[in-house]
């Protein structure tokens, strides 16, 4: 099962050119061009992985990354932020609004491989960690990020 990423960008374009990027990463990308609705199309395809643009005319990123962080259903999907140009304040922009990053357009191929690879091995370790201990029901502990004992 290929994952999947959305992408959401105003410009037919940037479908074309980010899109054609991610699929030769073995990625199944589904493109929107508003983030008009973007809570109920992210809970229907649960994607991966969105990517948003930062400046669309209807909803910009940082909104509606804001209205997926503040949705249960998909606060837990990995957003990144892709702008024409990416400056600090976009970047800050960005991350308070939940996202992971912010990458400038057009996205490096490598750089997008690297990211989405890191991505998923994380998803993996905190996959593989909630199976090692069901909690029951309980509400997770605050010490989880406890380091391990140092061996003698």
């Amino acid at each position: 099962l290929m994952p999947t990423i959305l992408l959401v960008d105003d410009r037919r374009d940037a479908h074309l050119t980010v899109g054609n990027k991610l699929e030769k990463l073995g990625f199944a990308v589904t493109c929107l061009d508003s983030a008009l609705d973007i809570a109920k199309h992210v809970i229907e395809l649960l994607p991966d992985v969105v990517f948003l643009d930062m400046n669309m005319p209807e909803l910009d990123g940082c909104e509606a990354a804001q209205i997926l962080k503040s949705n249960a259903e998909t606060m837990n999907i990995p957003i990144i932020m892709v702008s024409s140009h990416a400056t600090p304040a976009d970047l800050e922009l960005a991350v308070q609004s939940g996202c992971i990053t912010l990458m400038s357009k057009p996205i490096d191929e490598e750089e997008v491989r690297q990211l989405l690879t890191s991505i998923f091995e994380k998803n993996a370790q905190e996959a593989a960690k909630d199976g090692e201990a069901p909690n029951n029901g309980e509400a997770p502990s605050d010490h989880q990020e406890v380091e391990p004992p140092a061996i003698p």
